[in-house]
């Protein structure tokens, strides 16, 4: 899995996290469909992460609207407009204008239920367009301000970061493969729910805080702070025990491949949601996960 990079040296801060980005862009197309030559790698998939289902999307176009932003078409479909009206709602609200839906966010939008995956019942019950249904949704994101809390916690248990800037940086995915090896969990290395739980910041991350900025952290730079929120293996043996539970054949191995997308997909569409494949804290509410965020930190945190 490609790490985002960010170098040590305020001269070339910027000029690295473009790099970061340009990595980062590349492993989020990855994740978004395995493709034939992936499926035949050697190295294992990456580990999945969160999404937004479209309908939530819909919901947060929504808030920018009445908020007197430009999302473009309030139709579920993240696109160009809707990143950047969510970069101007950010930045009026004093929150890094990244463009990545977070949960600080969803707060400061009034949308902070959308982390249980539920939606309002009028909502529920709108029909989606075609292209939404399509789509794949949005990647869930912590702030810059999240992803540097857990900097400060790892530097304080002995795995020193490098640059706390509030971005995932190579240093940060260091620190977190030491501090998982002292600690007994799976090597993981992103930003993970294993990982948030065993600092005891899991509560934190479903409890949207007040508007904030890292200080440090430049309006051009802000785009590549925060962080996508990844599974650990013990995370994806959940998903796949649910999945196996309602009838879906599948092997509970912690190994996240092309069936799982496929067999969330046929779950989806049984259950009347957008097939999109992707885990969106909708789907794992449907699934059985009453509290998605903290019951899969919970599996997390198992060995």
């Amino acid at each position: 899995m490609k790490t985002r990079i960010i170098r040590v040296g305020a001269a070339v801060a910027s000029a690295a996290l473009l790099v970061c980005a340009s990595a980062g862009a590349q492993a989020r197309q990855g994740r978004g469909a395995a493709s034939a030559g992936a499926a035949a790698a050697a190295k294992p998939p990456a580990p999945p992460v969160l999404y937004l289902s479209p309908a939530a999307v819909r919901q947060v176009q929504r808030a920018l609207q009445a908020a007197g932003e430009k999302p473009g078409n309030v139709d579920g479909v993240w696109g160009d407009a809707t990143g950047k009206a969510l970069a101007s709602f950010q930045a009026k609200k004093g929150i890094d204008p990244s463009g990545h839906i977070d949960v600080m966010t969803l707060g400061a939008l009034g949308l902070g239920s959308l982390l249980t995956g539920d939606l309002p019942a009028d909502a529920a019950s709108q029909p989606l367009s075609a292209d939404a249904m399509k789509s794949p949704g949005t990647e869930l994101y912590v702030s810059p301000v999240f992803v540097r809390q857990v900097q400060v916690a790892l530097q304080k248990k002995g795995a020193v970061p490098g640059n706390i800037l509030g971005v995932w940086h190579d240093g940060s995915t260091q620190a977190a493969l030491k501090f998982e090896k002292a600690n007994g969990l799976p090597a993981n290395g992103t930003f993970n729910l294993g990982l948030v739980r065993a600092l005891d910041l899991d509560g934190k991350l479903v409890t949207p805080e007040a508007p904030a900025r890292v200080p440090m952290l430049t309006d051009v730079q802000a785009p590549y702070g925060g962080s996508p929120i990844y599974l650990t293996e013990a995370g994806v043996r959940a998903i796949q025990q649910a999945l196996k539970d309602k009838g879906q054949d599948i092997v509970v191995d912690g190994h996240w491949t092309p069936k799982i997308p496929a067999a969330l997909k046929q779950f989806q569409q049984a259950q009347h949601l957008a097939p999109t494949g992707t885990l969106n804290l909708r789907t794992l509410r449907a699934l059985g996960f009453a509290q998605p965020i903290p019951n899969l930190a919970e599996a997390s945190a198992k060995s």
